[in-house]
């Protein structure tokens, strides 16, 4: 759900950027279509990364957890007593 709603500002912050860009002389103007195809291209790069995020956290919590056995001591925090 984050990755979705920071799409969206994205998008909104390259479409304003842009609009502003186009507005003012030639030069400007190339840059703004330079931010708007750019902006555009990464964003729909990251909307297709996260079809990869969700199974690759799944691989990780809910697959690998199954094979993990924790080894070492118990972490004792520096505060605390020991009360053995």
């Amino acid at each position: 759900m984050a990755v979705g709603t920071s799409s969206v500002v994205i998008a909104m912050l390259v479409n304003e950027y842009s609009e502003v860009l186009l507005s003012q002389n030639l030069v400007l103007a190339v840059f703004g279509v330079l931010l708007f195809l750019g902006g555009h291209i990464f964003n729909i790069i990251l909307g297709n990364w996260k079809s990869f995020l969700h199974p690759l956290r799944l691989h990780y919590v809910e697959f690998l957890t199954k094979f993990y056995e924790g080894g070492g001591e118990e972490f004792q925090p520096f505060g605390k007593k020991n009360n053995k």
